[in-house]
């Protein structure tokens, strides 16, 4: 984990070291040693890490004499023995850190290297031969990369702050992403809260000299033909050996390690893959849980108990059913820049504190495996319009034994309604939570019937082209942002398995009926046979943490609430009142549906974000 900052004067003016000192004081929470700089007259960059830590030995600014080359960077990669036996030729040691890895591959392919990476990452590069800097962010934007240029100067860095940090940048709020945030629409991966600041989206680099700025996209996900193999046992074991070595690549070079453990299919199978690969031989790994006692549909005891049983684990079970959702919503907005969809994040934070007390540094969770992977009920929707009713019936008919749904329930729940819901979704119309008068502004109808062209024309979309956009939304990348930041708060970093890009790759070739065979995520079910009991490998479904989020929202921050409707001039130009207030009275009265208290929440967190904005500026 690092923090990264880089910056060049466009019109030569000259970088001074006070300036940038506290640009990097704003990253602090990405290391308490101090920061590395490289300021050579008008461009400087620079790193902020833990360096007393293994993992973080290789975050510093990189150089290369001879090619004019500096690096400063957030790196893990994957595939340091394949770049080795490219690179080796040019002077690159096997033992050298990712920093010098990434140089060496951008010696070699230029500002094509990113593509040659396989990791999490966010790195600036000075060629100070060609006077430009060069940008690049991970392929699935799990490391966070934010920018800001005009005709005077380029800035990126690790966060928003570090980039106000630097003087001269507006702070003017970006009107088209509130909208999207209060219409829960995450398909632009660019745009920020703030007009003049922005995202470099996943899969992307820029390259910025004096004169422009060059945005390139070197990766995206494409929709290709299925992968055939002979049977399912084929299927299965080339999911289990990506599966086992994107756990294995992302342990090594880990000090203190844990693991973010849940009774679901995608925690345990990353614990299964630790135990069976003897990560746990030397010492306990230290997993980390969040208990329901309240609430039963969300309490996963059971199975927990039944993973730990397998290897020496060392578990610390946190109850998270008894605080708030915005508990603490001022840190949370001191922490993110930024009003998050996030509302389980109170949870999150109640598990990394207690992994920091036990010196954890690195946590490797199981988070939206599903989506990497896909469930395959939309599969039974496709077999209905397609009419091939004798699958279907038979699929409907094993679901119907192994789980307690009846087949009437079943036809009804996962297959009619979820063709109605597609049919409906292509109805385009502007959310009812956005006032009328500001998204006619803003013209918002007409943003989403842009958006809606990027993705697929077709009235039915398949199973295989739903978990590719899916995959492909930016609410992943959102998701990422959040979590990163919250995880290096407390001195953490967290890695993610099933987003490793050679696994989400090789599900989304997978043919249909690999994933739905009389049960859900049946390729993975089979992959994980012998490592996990039986009991999970074949579960149906997983806890549900909504009701304990939408008992606390309504019963511990209805003063919140109230506020914004006390003072709803603060979002009154963006939120219709109307829909609000159906929305408040529904929770109040007991009825409230999803989409009453997801109003609830993109409005208050909004409310709240706008209204602390305005104090402080007020208080200058």
């Amino acid at each position: 984990m690092a923090g990264v900052y880089g910056r060049l004067e466009r019109r030569g003016l000259r970088i001074e070291a006070q300036g940038v000192q506290h640009c990097m004081d704003t990253l602090a929470c990405y290391g308490s040693n101090g920061s590395e700089v490289y300021c050579e007259d008008h461009v400087v960059i620079g790193v902020v890490a833990d360096w007393h830590r293994k993992e973080n030995v290789g975050h510093r600014v990189v150089r290369e004499e001879r090619a004019a080359l500096r690096i400063a960077g957030d790196i893990r990669l994957d595939n340091r023995d394949e770049l080795f036996e490219k690179l080796k030729n040019m002077g690159l040691r096997q033992d050298s850190c990712d920093g010098e890895y990434v140089l060496v591959a951008y010696q070699r392919w230029g500002k094509r290297c990113p593509k040659y990476l396989l990791g999490d990452f966010a790195f600036v590069i000075w060629n100070a031969s060609k006077s430009e800097l060069f940008c690049a962010r991970d392929a699935l934007g799990i490391r966070p990369l934010y920018y800001f240029e005009d005709f005077q100067r380029f800035v990126c860095a690790s966060s928003i702050r570090a980039i106000f940090a630097t003087g001269g940048v507006p702070h003017s709020i970006d009107e088209m992403r509130i909208a999207d945030y209060l219409a829960v629409n995450f398909e632009d991966q660019e745009r920020t809260f703030f007009k003049h600041v922005r995202r470099l989206p996943g899969g992307h680099s820029l390259t910025v000299c004096n004169e422009r700025t060059t945005l390139d996209c070197y990766f995206k996900f494409e929709f290709g033909p299925e992968l055939r193999l002979r049977n399912s046992a084929e299927y299965a074991e080339a999911f289990r050996e990506l599966f086992v070595d994107a756990v294995r690549t992302r342990m090594e070079g880990c000090s203190q390690v844990g693991l973010l453990l849940s009774g679901g299919l995608d925690s345990s199978s990353v614990a299964g893959v630790l135990h069976s690969l003897g990560f746990d031989k030397e010492r306990p790994i230290s997993t980390f849980s969040a208990e329901f006692p309240g609430f039963p549909e969300a309490h996963e005891r059971e199975w927990m108990d039944a993973i730990l049983e397998i290897g020496n684990f060392d578990p610390s079970f946190v109850r998270v059913d008894q605080k708030s959702p915005l508990a603490e919503i001022e840190e949370d907005y001191r922490v993110h820049e930024e009003p998050f969809y996030a509302p389980n994040l109170r949870i999150d934070t109640m598990l990394l504190r207690v992994a920091k007390q036990k010196g954890i540094s690195v946590l490797i969770d199981g988070i939206d495996g599903d989506t990497t992977v896909g469930h395959g009920w939309e599969f039974l929707a496709e077999l209905a319009r397609i009419g091939k009713w004798r699958a279907l019936y038979r699929q409907l008919r094993e679901l119907e034994n192994r789980s307690n749904r009846s087949l009437l329930w079943l036809l009804r729940n996962k297959v009619l309604l979820p063709n109605l819901q597609e049919f409906r979704s292509k109805r385009l119309h502007v959310p009812s939570i956005l006032n009328e008068g500001f998204s006619r502004k803003i013209n918002y109808l007409d943003r989403m019937r842009e958006q809606q062209k990027l993705q697929f024309y077709q009235r039915f979309l398949s199973y295989r082209m739903l978990h590719f956009r899916g995959l492909c939304s930016g609410l992943l990348s959102a998701a990422f942002q959040v979590e990163v930041r919250q995880a290096a708060h407390h001195g953490i970093v967290r890695r993610h398995p099933y987003f490793d890009k050679r696994l989400v790759e090789f599900c989304l070739s997978l043919p249909s009926e690999q994933r739905m065979q009389g049960i859900d995520r049946m390729i993975q079910r089979r992959a994980l046979q012998g490592l996990i009991p039986y009991s999970i490998q074949f579960r149906i479904g997983k806890g549900d943490w909504s009701r304990a989020f939408e008992h606390h929202l309504w019963h511990s921050d209805r003063y919140l609430m109230d506020q914004m409707l006390q003072k709803f001039d603060v979002i009154s130009k963006y939120v219709d009142r109307r829909t609000l207030d159906v929305a408040y009275q529904a929770c109040k009265n007991g009825c409230g549906t999803r989409d009453h208290f997801r109003n609830m929440w993109v409005c208050l967190t909004l409310f709240i974000w706008i209204d602390r904005k305005n104090a402080s500026r007020h208080s200058v």
